[in-house]
């Protein structure tokens, strides 16, 4: 593993360095100050989909508009082996954004500028970002850190087809639905009509998201070692069996194309990456009469997923930490800049008025849509996020693979495979 600091010895210390002169956020000046020199900041993004489209639109004309003596430099990257190599060439980006659940991964890897003291000398107010936003940028660090600034979390929902509904008379899911009761749901619109077979509910991506219904560990943070084998894992794997158990049901790939070709009844999953296949559906002259209700929660829980928030982060040996401060703050509060990202699902953590009516309303097709199903749900806060998170799914997913498919037998072996083969892998890692 390449650290940054041992890389980058001589690329800047991370110094409260900023350009000569600076006055004020915009770079306004008097009669008698002089204009701040010009800065480029480098940009780019860790294993995130908020790539240069959205540089170029949500952050690169807003930043250079409010503060015209800095030009922002789009990098691309792509990758953790990507990262690795920037870090050994000293071509690194002053500013990254990078999920919630990653900052561990750049934390080990020394990249991360702490920004309490930078939050301290600009007085800038983490009041106004919620609450399980910020414990999202906290709870990995065993050292009180605040090693990304939160500027948006993931919208999610529960997407049905209506007209599978319509089919077999079944009533429409409504909002605040318990996984218990969606999987009554579920049997009800699991049916085969002639040649078709209509599937009622189909997750994809790892098991492991379940979890974050009750934002579970992985990794236990005290040990170090998986954390699976408890009475939550049991309910999520017995949630997941019961799911798939329902004759005609069973675990299918390409969960997205499925809702879209009318296959598959409800889907829970990403706002964005639903939205996005309709529309490409609807852009190829095709149609689907669907919508949309609050995602399921566990009965128990009072918020429905725990949040999913992206983050602004510093690179330690940024020579212009400053400006890269300020324009991170600008971008996570800025009423104008908020709002021209929620028309494209973003949605904010910090609060912004009329986000019923602009969250999504750059589409079309959310028209007549029970939008206010992707905004209800209450978040939870994190889950303890570890650097070994990603092993640790891996082992859960082949075995709770493993158990569905019948090839274990008992949820708790699977479960106790799954805490074995995490706990070499990560052994191995280190």
């Amino acid at each position: 593993m390449l650290l940054i600091t041992a890389a980058c010895s001589n690329s800047g210390n991370g110094s409260s360095q900023t350009s000569k002169g600076e006055t004020g956020q915009s770079g306004a000046t008097g009669p008698d100050m002089k204009k701040p020199d010009p800065v480029t900041l480098k940009w780019s993004k860790f294993m995130s989909g908020r790539g240069k489209d959205y540089f170029e639109n949500y952050v690169k004309p807003f930043v250079e508009k409010k503060f015209p003596y800095i030009t922002l430099e789009y990098i691309e990257m792509n990758s953790e082996k990507e990262l690795d190599e920037h870090i050994a060439t000293g071509d690194i980006p002053d500013i990254l954004i990078a999920g919630d659940t990653r900052l561990p991964i750049l934390a080990d890897k020394q990249f991360l500028l702490d920004l309490k003291d930078l939050v301290k000398v600009h007085k800038f107010d983490l009041k106004q970002i919620e609450a399980p936003a910020i414990s999202a940028a906290e709870l990995y660090s065993t050292k009180g850190e605040l090693d990304g600034l939160p500027f948006t979390k993931s919208a999610f929902g529960l997407f049905y087809n209506k007209d599978i509904f319509d089919k077999f008379g079944v009533s429409y899911p409504k909002d605040g639905m318990t996984w218990e009761e969606t999987m009554e749901l579920i049997k009800k619109v699991t049916r085969k009509d002639g040649s078709t077979q209509y599937l009622g509910l189909q997750y994809s991506g790892s098991h492991t998201n379940i979890g974050k219904g009750m934002a579970l560990n992985l990794i236990d943070p005290k040990t170090g070692k998986a954390a699976f084998n408890t009475d939550q894992w049991l309910r999520v794997l017995n949630m997941l069996h019961d799911v798939y158990s329902i004759t005609g049901n069973q675990l299918q790939n390409n969960l997205i194309d499925r809702f879209v070709d009318g296959q598959t009844a409800m889907v829970p999953w990403w706002t964005a990456d639903i939205i996005n296949a309709v529309q490409k559906k609807v852009d190829g002259g095709g149609s689907l009469n669907w919508d949309v209700v609050t995602y399921p929660k566990f009965e128990g829980y009072d918020g429905y997923f725990e949040i999913g928030a992206q983050m602004y982060t510093i690179s330690k040996v940024s020579k212009h930490p400053e400006d890269a401060f300020k324009v991170i703050t600008y971008l996570a509060t800025d009423p104008e800049v908020l709002s021209k990202a929620a028309t494209n699902f973003d949605l904010p953590v910090v609060k912004l008025d009329n986000l019923d009516k602009l969250f999504g309303s750059g589409r079309e097709i959310l028209k007549g849509k029970n939008v206010q199903g992707m905004l209800k749900g209450k978040f939870l806060d994190p889950h303890a996020p570890s650097q070994y998170d990603d092993l640790a799914k891996q082992a859960f997913d082949r075995n709770a693979g493993k158990y569905l498919s019948g090839e274990i037998s008992d949820p708790r072996t699977a479960l106790a495979k799954a805490e074995e083969e995490a706990n070499k892998a990560i052994a191995e890692k280190k």
